[in-house]
């Protein structure tokens, strides 16, 4: 026997109010299970359906109970015992099952089983039976077998037998004395009493269990089944009419069992029927108003074809223009570059009158230190010249005074007179000489002195030449390196132009491709428009079936009306 484990102490509750149901094959192989049954038993409808039908046996029930079911139900019988099952997580519930053949053409194709919440006191009696058989198989057997109790078929067996002792004790006192017959007779009285009695007793429990057999067949009569379904089945003291009995309470519970899963799905039925018939409605509002928003979407469309034909049209204007300004950057760039080259050279030239002015310049102060030491020797020779000229003056004096001095001598200074004559003459001409130089210095030093000015000129012209030039070169440099800045700027303009060429031309295939999809679009939009149509006709048809389901689900709900089914 197939052992499910592993198995927990959690018990999973079954209401009143569910069903559990399923058909299986002759093999036991699931074909059919309702909800109630997957939910309770935590499987889903796909994973029972197609499985054998011992997915869900709990490894506390006996064997023999399941031996007992399939002897039972392979015989065309009707099968009913309280079964504790295991689910998928381990857990258990309990089920006052009921395990019916199903027949086609007089076939027998399968079975059903019609599975119902337990009762507390069902539950602990088949608990303690299932402990009990675990104990003694004996007890198992007849917890299976269902039997009347030894103490019911005693009563009926006591009875007879002391019918019949009574009998022959009365027959065999005739030929006893009178004290022994009247003893003999007295014990017969007591054994046929007691027989009386147990008789008695036995026809008073035929009489409750036919009273009860007869309630519970008026009870489904009146269409209560699932009271008939809750009546316990007493003991019956004969094998007949106990199987009468229960087979009244299995057609009981499988007719509340069917017919409760028929009000349910007709309720069930009849709601989604309404929700069927709203969402017609809503169905029917939509597609008026999705029609408005496709005429609106369709104008919309056209629109934005026409602004999708002008944007076209722009981007080609731009592609145009963007090549003319890419042109016309090219030519500034080779003309920034031609220029650029040119200050180059002129950077250059530049450079070399830098060089060629700061030797000038040396040469000039070479020149200009020349001169003042020219003037400064003419000054000293000045000084030199004053000294001669003092001296000549001086040596004139003298020889002045030599002539006074010869004059009073006579005869005897004349020589000295003629040497101091000779030395008169010889200082006139120095002094002349001296008198002559000096002019010639004095227009030396004149010459020298606006010559060095002039010289000074010159260098102040040099400085101020060489101050140009450096301002030039710097100035140069300045020009050069804005001009390198932008040639970069052009270029970094002209490869934006050309981006912008490339994004425009992008733009302008992104525009034709946008407007191929609108056209699309508007063929799509078109043929929705059309398919609203065609769901506006099914919306309305889809009304028609509702309320034709709802018609069709409120007859059945009132015929199955008649049958009292709900536990509450």
């Amino acid at each position: 026997m197939k052992e499910n484990l592993p198995i927990t102490n959690q018990e999973n509750e079954v209401r009143p109010g569910d069903v559990l149901i399923s058909r299986t094959d002759r093999k036991g192989r699931i074909t059919y299970c309702s909800p109630d049954f997957a939910r309770i038993s935590e499987f889903e409808v796909e994973e029972m359906v197609g499985k054998a039908h011992n997915l869900i046996r709990h490894p506390d029930v006996p064997p023999a109970i399941f031996a007992d079911l399939w002897e039972t139900i392979q015989q065309g019988k009707t099968w009913n015992n309280i079964v504790k099952n295991r689910a998928k997580s381990g857990n258990f519930y309990w089920v006052d099952a009921t395990v019916s053949p199903v027949y086609q053409k007089g076939v027998m194709v399968g079975f059903v089983s019609v599975r119902k919440a337990a009762s507390e006191s069902q539950r602990r009696y088949a608990a303690r039976l299932y402990s009990a058989y675990w104990k003694s198989e004996r007890a198992g057997k007849r917890l299976l077998k269902g039997p009347m109790s030894l103490l019911r078929k005693s009563m009926i067996v006591a009875g007879l037998i002391f019918a019949a002792i009574t009998l022959f004790i009365f027959a065999a006192a005739a030929g006893l004395e009178s004290h022994l017959r009247w003893i003999a007779q007295g014990f017969a009285g007591v054994l046929g009493l007691a027989g009386v009695s147990l008789m008695l007793a036995f026809s008073l429990r035929l009489k409750r269990e036919i009273e009860a057999s007869t309630d519970r067949l008026q009870t489904i009569l009146s269409g209560g089944l699932f009271d008939a379904s809750e009546a316990r089945t007493l003991a019956c003291c004969c094998a007949e009419m106990q199987q009468s009995t229960f087979t009244g309470r299995s057609l009981a519970i499988n007719q509340w069992g069917l017919l409760y899963q028929i009000q349910k799905n007709t309720e069930s039925w009849e709601k989604l029927s309404g929700e069927l018939n709203h969402t017609a409605d809503l169905v029917s509002e939509w597609t008026t108003e999705q029609a408005s928003a496709t005429e609106e979407s369709s104008a919309a469309i056209t629109e934005l074809d026409s602004s999708m034909e002008k944007i076209s049209e722009f981007a080609h204007r731009q592609t145009r223009d963007m090549e003319q300004v890419s042109e016309n950057l090219n030519a500034l760039r080779t003309s920034m570059e031609q220029s650029y080259l040119n200050l180059q050279n002129l950077s250059g030239e530049a450079s070399e009158a830098q060089k060629v002015v700061s030797d000038g310049t040396s040469r000039v102060q070479e020149t200009t230190d020349s001169m003042e030491s020219i003037a400064r020797s003419a000054r000293e020779i000045q000084s030199i010249i004053q000294i001669i000229t003092s001296i000549s003056e001086r040596v004139n004096l003298l020889s002045l005074n030599a002539s006074i001095e010869s004059a009073r001598a006579g005869e005897m200074g004349r020589g000295f007179a003629v040497v101091a004559e000779e030395i008169s003459r010889l200082a006139e001409q120095t002094a002349g000489s001296v008198k002559e130089i000096s002019g010639h210095l004095e227009k030396t030093a004149a010459r020298v002195q606006s010559g060095t000015e002039q010289v000074k000129g010159l260098v102040d012209l040099f400085h101020g030449i060489r101050g140009s030039v450096d301002k030039m070169d710097s100035m140069s440099t300045d020009v050069l390196s804005e001009m390198d800045q932008g040639n970069r700027q052009v270029q970094e303009i002209a490869g934006a132009g050309d981006e912008v060429s490339r994004f425009a031309g992008d733009i302008s295939r992104s525009v034709q491709e946008q407007r191929i999809g609108a056209r699309e679009l508007s063929r799509s939009v078109s043929g929705i428009a059309d398919r609203e149509e065609e769901l506006s006709r099914q919306a309305e048809a889809l009304k028609v079936f509702a309320s034709r389901a709802a018609s069709g689900a409120g007859t059945v709900h009132h015929l199955t009306g008649y049958f009292s089914v709900d536990p509450e």
